[in-house]
């Protein structure tokens, strides 16, 4: 009996060493003071079917989640008398953390409330947000970038469901993107947007490749930088403070995605579930 339970134990305790991934907030104290600003959950069977768009007037428990990080990004949002931010700014440490799923939904959210939103590819090289609305060889921002005189206004498109709602399209992948984000055209293209929108949504490509989250990331009025649970292994997460330490960010926070509610102290996860349709 005595052996059995040691032996349960050494299980235990060599699964604790083994574990190395970012598993829920926890994983997160004491290695950065980067704010919490959301935890998504693992999606249900239910929820994979609507992929890549879960915000949809529905109660799911998923939905409620980006409602709560909509909320917590106003906060982090509160506008100055002389200057109202407006640009988000989503990154991860490498492709497939959900930053696009993340960034769309949470456009969506913020467009169930009324906000005029505007979301835009800015990952020049993958465009998988382009490719979800059919228009990842359309003109789009790289157009912009690499036609000064050309109409902001023509490359944007509907998001047909929410009111309010406009893209704009990565397009065609440029030759070189960084030479691209370093002619200035991108801050001249926000700020004409800044004028126009309550809140424009920036999806960039991962910090862990390329240039091109950094050089975007300092025309973001807020950084949400993507963490996957269970993909990305704990040592990153100072990395991640080392960037808004250095001064990459105006200003940062972290969403938890993929997190296994069921599992933790979300114990209300389980009877909304159960619930919900």
């Amino acid at each position: 009996m005595a052996g059995g339970a040691f032996a349960s134990l050494l299980v235990l305790l060599a699964g604790n060493a083994l574990n190395t991934k970012v598993r829920d907030k926890k994983d997160l104290a004491g290695v950065t003071d980067l704010p919490l600003a959301g935890e998504l959950p693992l999606l249900s069977g239910k929820e994979r079917k609507k992929l890549p768009l879960v915000v949809t007037n529905g109660r799911s428990f998923m939905e409620e989640c980006f409602h709560i990080l909509r909320n917590n990004a106003e906060l982090m949002l509160l506008p100055n008398p002389e200057e109202a931010p407006r640009v988000l700014f989503l990154t991860s440490t490498r492709a497939g953390e959900g930053k696009t799923f993340t960034a769309l939904n949470l456009a969506a959210a913020y467009a169930q409330t009324g906000k005029k939103v505007l979301l835009i590819d800015g990952d020049l090289r993958k465009a998988s947000l382009s490719a979800f609305y059919g228009g990842k060889n359309t003109r789009g921002l790289v157009h912009l970038l690499m036609n000064p005189q050309a109409s902001p206004d023509s490359v944007l498109q509907s998001g047909k469901r929410f009111p309010g709602f406009d893209l704009v399209t990565a397009g065609p992948v440029p030759p070189n993107p960084v030479a691209l984000l370093t002619r200035g055209r991108l801050e001249e293209l926000l700020r004409y947007w800044r004028a126009r929108y309550d809140r424009i949504i920036l999806d960039g490509c991962p910090y862990e490749a390329v240039a091109d989250a950094s050089l975007m990331a300092r025309h973001a009025d807020l950084v949400l930088y993507v963490i996957r649970c269970g993909m990305i292994e704990k040592q990153y997460v100072p990395a991640i403070q080392g960037l808004a330490d250095k001064g990459e960010f105006r200003s940062g926070a972290i969403i938890l995605n993929a997190e296994n509610f069921k599992n933790s102290r979300f114990h209300y996860y389980n009877e909304y579930s159960e619930t919900d349709g």
